[in-house]
């Protein structure tokens, strides 16, 4: 595919998309859900960018260390977010929690907040941008054709592996690994539309965008239901039981239903 945008700036997409994170981590100080999970998908958006990058040989040292130095904020604002999402669907949840359970909970939240909040500060922006300048600087000398003829090769391998993990089997890992390949998929496709936008292209980002969302909601709930494994564990008492049998059933159907849909959708995927 020919690039059709011809003021269409690499350099300036890039510096557009690190300037995003950078918005998102000041504004996840607050620690808020909405926060976290935002810079969380921010993260991966700029992850699957700089694997481009990667793949093009391009300013190799700073890229690498962008990338590691993404790792700590994107692990430790992971922690905060399971916490948050289990501590949002038990709210949900029709019974009482526990109060012992409620008291762990909040001191988990303490421990992690404070947690995320030194690989905040501990973060080097002075150090970012630099290694941002040098990768921006060199990308003003990328042929817009060179990139798209990348894109579309990455784009066409994550293809391949979604589909090689899907025809394999459906247990729990494989899916873990198609939710990850398909959120690289999107940002890629969403990169290559911003240069050559056509309705073939947005065909496949619509369709690659409500696989990824009913992943993305089953893996919540799969979170969800690990986490509690793991406190039902911390309480063996009799007292607890029935909580937890109600819980072990709760989003059952959902979590199947949208296997379901998935599946559904991956017939006109393949």
């Amino acid at each position: 595919m020919q690039a059709n945008k011809n003021n269409f700036s690499v350099s300036f997409y890039y510096s557009i998309r690190f300037e995003s994170f950078l918005n998102l981590l000041a504004k996840a100080k607050d620690l808020s859900e909405e926060s976290i999970h935002e810079i969380r998908v921010d993260i991966k958006k700029l992850r699957s960018l700089l694997l481009v990058l990667e793949e093009l040989g391009i300013e190799e040292d700073p890229v690498s260390k962008l990338l590691k130095q993404l790792r700590p904020v994107f692990k430790a604002s992971g922690k905060l977010r399971t916490l948050q999402l289990g501590n949002r669907l038990l709210n949900e949840f029709p019974l009482d929690i526990p109060l012992a359970m409620e008291s762990l909970l909040e001191v988990k939240k303490t421990e992690v907040s404070e947690e995320v909040n030194a690989v905040y500060e501990k973060f080097n922006l002075l150090k970012f941008e630099k290694r941002v300048n040098r990768i921006c600087i060199k990308l003003e000398q990328l042929q817009l054709n060179e990139l798209v003829a990348k894109l579309e090769e990455i784009i066409q391998d994550q293809l391949k592996l979604i589909l090689k993990i899907w025809n394999s089997s459906y247990d729990l890992e494989n899916l873990h690994q198609l939710r990850k390949y398909f959120k690289i998929e999107k940002t890629l496709l969403q990169f290559l539309i911003e240069i050559n936008d056509n309705e073939e292209l947005q065909k496949s980002l619509n369709l690659v965008n409500k696989i990824e969302s009913k992943l993305g909601l089953w893996h919540d709930y799969e979170v969800f239901d690990q986490r509690m494994l793991d406190y039902k564990n911390q309480f063996p008492d009799a007292d607890y039981r029935k909580f937890f049998r109600e819980l072990k059933f709760w989003k059952r159907e959902e979590k199947l239903m949208l296997l379901n849909e998935v599946k559904a959708l991956m017939k006109e995927f393949s």
